[in-house]
């Protein structure tokens, strides 16, 4: 337990204003500003040690507050006993004051309630010895005065500086939590970038990959095949291309408003089956229910499933897959079977699709759906469910 409370900065500033009330006391001494005690005058020398008691208390009020009180009750005493003294007086209403204001919280309660005792039975005992009860209680009243004053001023300092330090925590708390909400929002708007840049470009250098990998495989090809296997590669560079332009561009926009633009739509899915079949992907596409516009979020987020979904049977399937994309009032059901094969397709890039798989499934949670991967005995099966209405997405 450390006895010493106050910092270097606060013991200086304490000195100081015991040096001043030191020197001041000194000159009020001076000037006269003293009493006797029945008539006996000690002198000026005597007088500087209540003085200097007095002001070695200030020079603690905030290191020691305890023993300022009690130095300063000391010096008080004798200043008394000698006469009091317009120095001592005002030094010990600063005691006091320093007492309350940094000492022990019950502290103000405790001198209070002395107040009253010492008030009252001297009042008392005065009354009674002048034989007139109006002096009592205007002693009583002087005390009270003497003693209620600087507990009531050290109490009050006390409240609105434990006031200050509450303001003060809230502001800090208040700033721990704003900057939280920005880490927040920083982690949450990289997560977003992640997935777009995933979405726009990994799929398209999928499909380069695997056609590449396929060309390199096939060394019998003919001229008339091999070049269009290239023309197919070179589509897919130009279209990653020009969306890994337009995403940058977004990202560099000033405008704080703008959102990525829906530019694929959930009812482009056989436009997006017809580009996989020139990959070489064997698709059956099943569009069940009235085909309608979903809200922007769901239509992009569906075609981008279904464009991963594709992407990934391309992969690691046989050279198949099965599409069906079924429309009801409240929701959306993807499904995307692709059959294993008895032999794996290696990833031809050395890329496993975890970050595809991740990407699918956030997309489904932030707009409230559900999202399912995984083999069926020798399929594999992508299925999302993505809520349009505001019911469904509660």
């Amino acid at each position: 337990m450390t006895l010493w409370r106050a910092d270097r900065r606060q013991t200086r500033i304490d000195a100081g204003y015991a040096l001043i009330a030191l020197l001041g006391g000194f000159a009020l001494n001076l000037l006269g500003a003293y009493g006797t005690n029945f008539g006996i005058d000690h002198g000026l020398w005597w007088r500087l040690i209540p003085l200097g008691l007095g002001a070695t208390a200030i020079m603690l009020r905030r290191g020691m507050p305890m023993a300022t009180l009690a130095l300063g009750t000391v010096a008080f005493a004798v200043d008394v006993y000698l006469g009091m003294s317009a120095a001592g007086f005002l030094i010990f209403e600063d005691n006091l004051y320093s007492a309350v204001a940094y000492g022990r919280r019950r502290l103000a309660w405790y001198l209070g309630a002395l107040t009253l005792l010492v008030g009252g039975t001297a009042g008392v005992a005065f009354g009674v010895t002048v034989h007139d009860l109006r002096w009592g209680i205007l002693l009583f009243l002087i005390i009270a005065g003497i003693m209620i004053t600087p507990i009531l001023t050290g109490l009050l300092v006390r409240m609105y500086r434990s006031r200050a330090e509450d303001a003060r925590e809230h502001a800090r708390q208040v700033a721990r939590l704003s900057e939280m909400d920005r880490r927040g929002a920083v982690n949450a708007e990289r997560t977003r970038m992640a997935r777009e840049l995933h979405d726009l470009v990994a799929n398209q250098f999928s499909a380069i990959a695997v056609q590449s990998a396929a060309l390199l495989s096939r060394p019998d090809l003919d001229a008339a095949t091999s070049r269009r296997v290239l023309d197919t590669i070179r589509d897919n560079s130009v279209q990653g291309l020009a969306e890994l332009r337009k995403m940058i561009e977004l990202l560099r926009s000033d405008d704080d408003t703008v959102d990525e633009p829906v530019s694929h739509r959930l009812q482009e899915a056989d436009r997006l089956a017809e580009h996989h079949r020139d990959l070489g992907l064997d698709i059956e596409l099943h569009v069940l229910g009235e085909a309608y516009e979903p809200p922007a979020a769901v239509d992009l987020a569906g075609y981008r499933i279904m464009q991963e979904s594709l992407v990934n049977a391309a992969k690691y399937g046989d050279g198949s897959a099965q599409v069906r994309v079924e429309y009801s009032a409240r929701r959306i059901t993807i499904t995307v079977d692709s059959p294993m094969g008895t032999a794996p397709r290696p990833d031809p890039i050395g890329v496993n699709a975890g970050a595809g798989l991740v990407g699918m499934r956030e997309r489904a949670q932030l707009l409230g759906g559900t999202f399912a991967a995984g083999r069926d005995e020798t399929t594999w099966r992508v299925r999302v469910e993505l809520p349009v209405t505001a019911e469904e997405n509660k």
